[in-house]
């Protein structure tokens, strides 16, 4: 354990035992840190939930000896259209998952998880959190308790949160999901995409999945940033289990038992993950797939990395957590969520795309990519052409969303100056690069120039190549420049043929290609070394810059880039950094004038 106890008390206050605090708990007691789990109600408490875990949960349980006794196992999953017609997404096992879920009832799951943190050695207090202040946690009952660290794992409408001003409820995608018990079964977990009015989407869906406690049946509704409405699951509960008796995938005529309902928070939108000494997991930080609602395998991972991240860089352990997140869930949450609030509110949108997925020719055609991209299961996948087909939907995806403002507030929330590195004068402030605007360069036409043609400007400068696997990043780049050039922003291509011989054209077919298979519009200067004796010295004051994970010196491969703010400090990003990841699109827009 990497973490020294400065105060008196604790290493770490994990609020709330759920999956996800409980997660926490367990790893940091076994690696040796001083656990408090605090939560509000007794062992095991029963919650609004499908009682599904994921594939990915399924295997991080398996990795940490935590697999339940008895848990029943699902897999292919039913779903029905608004006219009745169904179609099969298949499970299949990837590369880092197996192709099936769990089936476990909350309450059970949740009392099971608990118990092996306890028994791990964290400290159980029941009591309701008031506030965190700097690591001091107010308790509703007995003193107040202190840690170096503070996990909030307290769900939806989490105290933690609001309290560290780390949630703003006015940006946040909520939803809202109600479920109740049938005493019947089903052999497999059904999704209906429902019409609750003639061509009006329900702006969610419904489910009823398979338990030992009888089918749980249940409504999940997207509300966008206005949080209102929430009782219409309540209403449209009954009406929506007649429905599926009518199109025949349930047959007891009773009504649900033991109704509940709870609040979700979706696709990250309006939460800042970490900042400081305390590190939001699970519902807490928004880790709920924006498409179908799941949350337990996010809430697991996610619970899983806060710990390691404290153990291991304590003294990074915020922005070491905030880049896993970003990295992790930023890319899907990045598409999703724009398109999930874009459909909210529209239910005859809500209603065209049920029908169009679930038709009879293009539904089974699509099913198998739609299983992969919908349950966020593209890392990791095997190799298979349905999991190509959603890399593809991504990428599609990412050029589609990247006007979106709910995109770029995701980008402002991931990435902040813990993040990003800038270079810095012995004094602690950022040193000024402005030499690197007055060194001379020409341009791709061999007209003399200077980056200082763009002071003022926020410059994003790429050495790129026209061979690589990486050149599909011009789309990006591009992007980026029809987004923001009006706004005091351009990117400036550095072609540079070092790396695996990959840009050999001359200046004229390097803009050749680039203008007519990319469209690029962005200046690009002449072909140049980044590198080696030869390095040009705009490359050679920039190469100094380390990036977020520590790197600095040479040029790794086609496509790094460096962020230059009109201040003159500089930002760095890995090759592997796209043109649309949050962190390079929040940077980006914090670094714009004005």
């Amino acid at each position: 354990m990497g973490v020294s106890l400065s105060r008196a008390g604790y290493d770490v206050i994990v609020v709330g035992a759920g999956p996800a605090g409980s997660l926490a708990a367990f790893v940091l007691a076994n690696g040796g840190a001083r656990v408090a789990l605090v939560d509000k109600a007794g062992l095991g408490r029963d919650k609004a939930c499908g009682d599904l875990v994921g594939p990915r949960g399924v295997r991080l349980l398996d990795d940490l000896g935590l697999g339940v006794d008895g848990a029943r196992t699902a897999g292919d999953m039913i779903v029905a259209g608004p006219t009745g017609r169904r179609i099969l997404l298949p499970a299949r096992a990837g590369r880092s998952y197996p192709g099936h879920a769990l089936v476990v009832p909350r309450a059970r799951f949740d009392a099971h998880l608990r118990a092996a943190a306890l028994d791990a050695g964290a400290d159980d207090i029941s009591a309701r959190l008031v506030s965190v202040d700097d690591g001091r946690v107010a308790l509703d009952r007995g003193p107040a308790i202190e840690a170096d660290f503070v996990i909030g794992a307290d769900g939806a409408n989490s105290t933690t949160a609001a309290s560290t001003g780390l949630v703003d409820p006015a940006r946040v995608l909520w939803g809202f999901a109600l479920r109740g018990y049938l005493a019947t079964d089903v052999a497999l977990p059904v999704i209906a995409l429902w019409n609750d009015r003639p061509r009006h989407g329900f702006p969610g869906y419904g489910w009823v999945f398979p338990g030992p406690d009888g089918a749980n049946l249940g409504l999940g509704l997207g509300l966008g940033s206005i949080r209102r409405d929430a009782h219409r699951a309540q209403r449209q509960l009954d009406a929506f289990r007649i429905h599926l008796q009518r199109i025949g995938l349930l047959e007891v005529d009773d009504a649900p038992t033991r109704v509940l309902g709870g609040w979700l928070k979706m696709g990250i939108i309006g939460t800042r993950p970490a900042a400081g000494n305390v590190l939001l997991i699970g519902d807490a930080a928004g880790l709920v797939n924006p498409l179908q609602g799941e949350g337990i395998a996010q809430a697991l991972a996610s619970g899983q990395a806060a710990a390691v991240a404290v153990i291991s860089r304590p003294g990074d352990a915020a922005p070491s957590y905030r880049r896993w997140v970003a990295e992790t869930f930023g890319p899907f949450a990045s598409v999703t969520s724009p398109i999930h609030a874009a459909m909210v509110g529209h239910p005859r949108r809500i209603a065209a795309l049920a029908g169009v997925l679930t038709a009879p020719l293009l539904g089974p055609s699509i099913a198998s990519t739609w299983s992969v991209y919908w349950n966020d299961l593209m890392d990791g996948a095997a190799r298979s052409a349905p999991a190509a087909a959603a890399r593809v939907v991504q990428h599609v995806g990412r050029v589609v969303t990247m006007p979106s403002r709910v995109r770029r507030s995701l980008g402002r929330d991931l990435s902040d100056d813990d993040i990003r590195t800038s270079r810095r004068d012995p004094h602690g402030g950022r040193t000024s690069l402005m030499s690197i605007l007055t060194e001379p360069i020409h341009t791709l036409h061999g007209d003399e120039t200077s980056l200082s043609a763009f002071a003022g400007k926020s410059i994003l400068a790429v050495n790129v190549a026209s061979k690589c696997g990486l050149t599909p990043q011009y789309t990006g780049l591009e992007a980026l420049q029809n987004q923001y050039s009006d706004q005091g922003f351009t990117v400036v291509g550095f072609p540079c043929n070092q790396f695996g011989g990959q840009e050999p054209g001359s200046a004229d077919e390097i803009e050749t290609f680039c203008s007519t298979t990319y469209g690029v519009t962005f200046p690009m200067m002449e072909k140049i070394d980044v590198n080696g004796d030869e390095r040009h010295p705009i490359y050679a004051a920039l190469t100094e810059v380390a990036d977020s994970e520590g790197h600095s010196g040479d040029i790794r491969w086609n496509f790094e880039k460096f962020l230059i703010a009109p201040d003159g400090s500089v930002t760095r990003f890995s090759p592997m950094v796209t043109p649309e990841d949050p962190a390079l699109v929040g940077a980006i827009e914090g670094s714009l004038p004005g």
